[in-house]
C-alpha cells in the first residue's frame, strides 16, 4: 500500500524509508467557570503545568551536544525566557481569579490576547516570534491536558541502519533537537 503526502520538505531530494510521526500541536481546549472554591486549586494546578513546562525544556537544553552552534541553544533559551516573564503567568492567573476560568482557557485567552499584540507590530522579525508563544503556550497546555506529544523518542522501534522520515505538522525546537 501507497500513501502520498504533501507538504513542506526541510530537506532537498526524495527521500524512502519508515514515517514516524509526531502528533500535531493543536489540543482541544475545553473552556468553563470554576467554583470561588477551586480557583486556588486551578492556580496550583496552572502553576505546577508551568514548572514542568520549565523542567522539560531543560532537560531538552541539557542534551543539547557539546560542538553544537550557539543558535540552535538559544531557541531553547528564548522559550524559557517566556515561561520565566511573569507577564503570561500573571495574566493567566488573573483570568483564573477574576473570570474563574480553568487553566486551559485562561492560558489560551492569554495567549490569544498576546498574540494580537505581535501581529499589531511592523516589524517582521517581531511578528514571527509569536510562533514561540504559540510553542510555549503549547508546551503548558499539554501539561495541562495531559496529552504529551508523541515525540520522536515515543516511535515505533526502527533499526538504526532504517531511513526515518519524521512528518508533523509544526515542529519546534524543541523537537529539532530531539530529532
Amino acid at each position: 500500500m501507497s500513501l502520498w503526502l504533501h507538504g513542506i520538505g526541510v530537506a532537498r531530494g526524495i527521500a524512502i524509508g519508515r514515517v514516524v510521526k509526531i502528533s500535531g500541536t493543536d489540543i482541544e481546549i475545553r473552556e468553563y467557570t470554576v467554583g470561588a472554591d477551586e480557583i486556588d486549586a486551578e492556580i496550583a494546578r496552572y502553576e505546577t503545568a508551568h514548572e514542568r513546562a520549565k523542567q522539560q525544556l531543560r532537560d531538552v537544553r541539557a542534551q543539547i551536544p557539546a560542538g553544537t552552534p550557539q543558535d540552535i541553544a538559544a531557541f531553547i533559551d528564548t522559550h524559557l525566557l517566556m515561561l520565566d516573564d511573569s507577564s503570561l503567568s500573571e495574566a493567566v492567573i488573573g483570568r483564573i481569579r477574576d473570570e474563574r476560568l480553568n487553566a486551559e482557557g485562561a492560558l489560551r485567552r492569554a495567549r490569544d490576547a498576546l498574540i494580537a499584540v505581535f501581529e499589531q507590530m511592523d516589524d517582521p522579525y517581531l511578528r514571527t516570534r509569536q510562533n514561540d508563544v504559540e510553542h510555549v503556550v503549547a508546551r503548558v497546555l499539554r501539561n495541562l491536558v495531559q496529552s504529551e506529544r508523541a515525540a520522536p523518542e515515543n516511535a515505533p522501534e526502527v533499526d538504526a541502519e532504517e531511513a526515518r522520515i519524521v512528518v508533523a505538522d509544526d515542529i519546534t525546537p524543541a523537537d529539532i533537537i530531539l530529532l
